[in-house]
């Protein structure tokens, strides 16, 4: 028998933009993992960004599975999870208590990358590229922590560099 074991159920990777996922079309996805011990029902929870809520499917998630959720409309078309690639937090709601179990802040969407955890729905959020995007699969380890930035400009000024980077 499936339960409602909330604290188990976390967001592990969510793409915006782009089409990597086999399935997807142009459609964003979300990626569950259940880090718990018990069955867990995916239509007690809802996910809400901008002020607004998508009820999550009818599907149960077993200990230690992975589950992919596509947004039900294409970006920018009515319906759709994400309404455009500016998304700043996305929070996992439990339907019965309206309690805020997972979310995440995600960066400034770029096609083709994803955004998600390693280890698996506990590690920290890392950005993967798109020969590191594990959809509906364990996330790999790509050996970089965090990326610095979505694009780069580079305004001459005179022979000086805008900016030294040391690690």
């Amino acid at each position: 028998v499936a339960t409602s074991n909330a604290q188990g159920l976390r967001i592990n990777e969510v793409q915006v933009a782009g089409n990597l996922a086999p399935d997807s079309a142009i459609k964003p996805w979300v990626e569950f993992v259940n880090t718990g011990a018990e069955e867990i029902r995916l239509e007690e929870f809802v996910l809400r960004t901008d002020g607004k809520s998508w009820q999550l499917p009818a599907e149960i998630v077993g200990p230690g599975e992975i589950r992919v959720v596509h947004s039900p409309a294409a970006i920018d078309a009515p319906g759709a999870l994400f309404l455009d690639d500016d998304i700043i937090e996305l929070a996992l709601v439990t339907t019965q208590s309206n309690a805020v179990v997972d979310s995440v802040t995600l960066p400034m969407a770029v096609p083709n990358e994803s955004f998600g955890r390693h280890p698996d729905g506990t590690g920290g959020y890392r950005v993967f590229s798109a020969g590191d995007i594990s959809y509906a699969s364990p996330n790999r380890d790509t050996g970089f922590i965090g990326k610095l930035a979505s694009k780069t400009a580079f305004r001459p000024r005179d022979s000086s560099p805008n900016a030294i980077v040391r690690h």
